[in-house]
Parts: structure tokens; C-alpha cells; sequence
């Protein structure tokens, strides 16, 4: 058995935010919401790499393929960096966003910009390290019988 109730939803008397500025507000909050979504993604692949190049140690002594895996290793470890501050850019747009039913400032959508265009050319430096260095060293691997990291 379940029941069913209508419900009214009004907006704070104390607001004086329009639907519009409440629809602004929304869409910078989920652009901000779906960057970090696509952010969360790139820094969880880097870290899965990261974690399968620390398995690799060990498993040969080729100077070469050494050689490969810590230059590739210390690229990721430059890409993370570098996502800290887009991350945090993206939070502090989140909070901006949701902290009050108001037109979010100006800054906000300029940082949003900012942090947007920041994780597009992360996302293309990674895309060019899997094409690059990670084929590379992969192609290695196989020659060696020891698995791909990127399966």
C-alpha cells in the first residue's frame, strides 16, 4: 500500500533570487559537478597505472625498460600535481554554487572556465602519455612476456 500526496515547493521568502538565477546558479553547479566527475575519472586511471607500474618492479632488470618506467612514473606523478589544483578549483566552484540561491558570482564562473580548461589539457597530456610512453613501454612488456600495464 502506498499513498500519495501533492506537495507545494516554494522558494526561501527571505530569497530574492528569480527562476532564472536559480537556473544559473543549477547549471554552473552541475557543469562544476560533471567536470569533477570527468576529473575523479583521469585521476583514478593515472593512479591505477601508477599502482600496476609499482608491481612491475622487480620483474626485470632490463636497464631500458627501467628506464621507461620511471620516466613514465614520474610524468604521472606530474600530472596528479597538477590535478590538485583543478580539483580544488572545481570544489571551491561547487560550494560557491550551492552555498545560497543567488546568481553565483562572476569569479566563479571564471574560475569554473579556468579549472575546465585546465583539466582539458590534463586530460589531453594524458591521452598523448597512454599513446606515447605507456604503448611504448607496453610494447616492451610484451616482448618480454611480462604483462601489459594497460590491459
Amino acid at each position: 500500500m502506498s499513498y500519495t500526496q501533492p506537495i507545494v515547493v516554494t522558494l526561501d521568502p527571505r530569497s530574492a533570487a528569480t527562476a532564472v538565477d536559480l537556473a544559473r546558479q543549477l547549471d554552473l553547479a552541475q557543469q562544476a559537478c560533471e567536470a569533477m566527475r570527468r576529473d575523479a575519472e583521469l585521476v583514478t586511471q593515472v593512479r591505477g597505472l601508477k599502482t600496476r607500474l609499482a608491481t612491475l618492479k622487480g620483474k626485470t632488470e632490463d636497464t631500458g625498460v627501467t628506464a621507461l618506467a620511471v620516466t613514465l612514473d614520474g610524468e604521472l606523478d606530474k600530472v596528479l600535481g597538477d590535478e590538485r589544483g583543478i580539483g580544488a578549483r572545481l570544489s571551491a566552484v561547487l560550494g560557491v554554487a550551492d552555498s545560497a540561491d543567488r546568481v553565483p558570482p562572476a569569479q566563479a564562473y571564471a574560475i569554473y572556465q579556468e579549472a575546465a580548461q585546465g583539466l582539458g589539457a590534463l586530460t589531453a597530456r594524458w591521452q598523448k602519455l597512454q599513446a606515447t610512453e605507456v604503448d611504448a613501454l607496453d610494447g616492451q612488456l610484451r616482448i618480454m612476456n611480462i604483462p601489459a600495464l594497460v590491459r
